[in-house]
């Protein structure tokens, strides 16, 4: 009797055959066909070898020539298993590669915008034929209301040659622009509101603060002064009080140039002025009488504050006067100095 065949090398002997179907049964069968004890796999068949079918005796002999060959057999058999396998997936992953949705892009952010809507109203308004007065009036008391309460809305230019750098900085130029233009026009309702704005920016926190440098380039203060003499003097020496302290030593020339000198003077001088609008004038004089005492001398000031007669404001007159004072009383046959520091100490 041959000896009982190994299930796995009639299994794997069987899964070359295609068409024959092994099932699990209690004994084991050697090639010949008889019955074994131990669990083996057998044909579709009990029988013997002689009403075996042609597939089956196939099958037997196979798995005969491979109990001789061992291992090899069983080893070539999950090679030959693998490769079918593979086989089989491969259509299967194209097909789910086929059938995927394609990837979508990721959503992009949404492109932030280059000014905020307070600022883009303004800007729209400015830019419009003719100036829509009221309708530009309220949208610059909302860019103000902005100011006082957003402490990032804005960063400003320091200096004109920063405004060309991007649209953002040339935004702020037209902004700027449009406010002096604005003040410039007829006396009225967009006046008044366009010199309170104007005093707002240039008030607050450090970072959204108007720079003075940034006033005095873009021309301010011509336009400031010619608006103070015909009204609202009040709000007009207010801004040139804080251009003259707030502004490098350098620009001080230009703004007295400018008509800053002048513009005080004419108040104080003016029948009408109230005691706060010469308070405000005075002011504005110490201040460019402590920077820039020789532009001050040359402009008149000294004889000017003389007239200054309210008690109230006799000691700014004083002072400014003390200030003044060594540049004006010198000899005649000397030449008139150029600061009123005293050199050599004092003199008895």
């Amino acid at each position: 009797r041959a000896p009982p065949l190994p299930a796995m090398v009639v299994l794997a002997s069987a899964s070359a055959c295609p068409g024959v179907a092994l099932r699990p049964l209690p004994a084991e069968v050697s090639a010949c066909g008889c019955r074994h004890s131990g669990p083996a796999w057998l044909a579709a068949s009990r029988e013997g070898p002689a009403r075996l079918s042609h597939a089956t005796r196939s099958l037997h002999a196979l798995a005969a020539s491979a109990a001789a060959s061992g291992l090899a057999v069983a080893g070539w058999s999950r090679s030959a298993r693998k490769a079918r396998v593979g086989a089989h997936r491969q259509p299967i992953a194209t097909q789910l590669r086929a059938t995927r949705a394609p990837r979508e892009a990721p959503t992009p952010f949404p492109k932030p915008k280059l000014y905020t809507r307070q600022m883009a109203r303004v800007l729209d308004l400015l830019a419009q034929e003719p100036v829509k007065a009221d309708a530009l009036a309220d949208a610059l008391l909302d860019l103000k209301n902005l100011h006082e309460s957003d402490r990032q809305w804005m960063i400003w230019p320091r200096h004109i040659d920063d405004a060309r750098r991007d649209a953002f900085s040339r935004g702020c130029f037209s902004l700027l622009r449009g406010i002096l233009r604005c003040i410039k026009g007829e006396p009225g309702r967009l006046r008044a509101v366009s010199l309170e704005v104007l005093t707002s920016l240039l008030d607050g926190p450090t970072l959204t603060r108007m720079p003075p440098t940034f006033l005095v380039e873009a021309g301010a203060i011509g336009t400031l002064c010619r608006v103070g003499k015909e009204d609202k003097p009040m709000q007009v020496l207010t801004i040139l009080d804080y251009v003259t302290s707030m502004a490098p030593s350098e620009m001080l020339p230009a703004v007295i140039d400018g008509g800053a000198a002048e513009t005080a003077i004419f108040t104080l001088h003016k029948a009408t002025t109230s005691p706060l609008e010469e308070l405000a004038a005075l002011d504005l004089l110490v201040g460019l009488s402590k920077r820039a005492p020789a532009k001050a001398v040359q402009a008149g000031v000294y004889d000017a504050v003389k007239i200054v007669t309210n008690e109230a404001l006799v000691p700014r007159r004083n002072k400014i006067m003390n200030l003044l004072r060594p540049l004006v009383d010198h000899a005649e046959d000397e030449e008139a100095p150029l600061t009123n520091i005293r050199i050599g100490g004092l003199k008895f």
